[in-house]
């Protein structure tokens, strides 16, 4: 539940500084919102960073262990 609600607290705040750079309306809708501002979404963020963290972690051997250990398939990585 708090997690939950600490993300759509994050994305308010996202909302709010997309309103800021692009001079919308605070009240209007958000699809419109979106179309027009350069920030990505909270979601596209936080994937982006999950990959870059697991390419990270598949250049090293002791990463490729944390991975094996977290249940990513490590077996089809290139070797080092």
């Amino acid at each position: 539940m708090r997690l939950t609600t600490e993300r759509l607290q994050l994305e308010r705040i996202n909302r709010k500084a997309m309103r800021l750079v692009t001079w919308l309306p605070q009240y209007g809708p958000v699809v419109d919102l979106h179309a027009c501002s350069k920030i990505n979404h909270l979601q596209d963020m936080a994937e982006q960073q999950s990959q870059a963290k697991r390419i990270r972690l598949s250049t090293t051997v002791h990463g490729g262990h944390i991975l094996r250990a977290l249940g990513y398939d490590v077996d089809n990585l290139e070797p080092l």
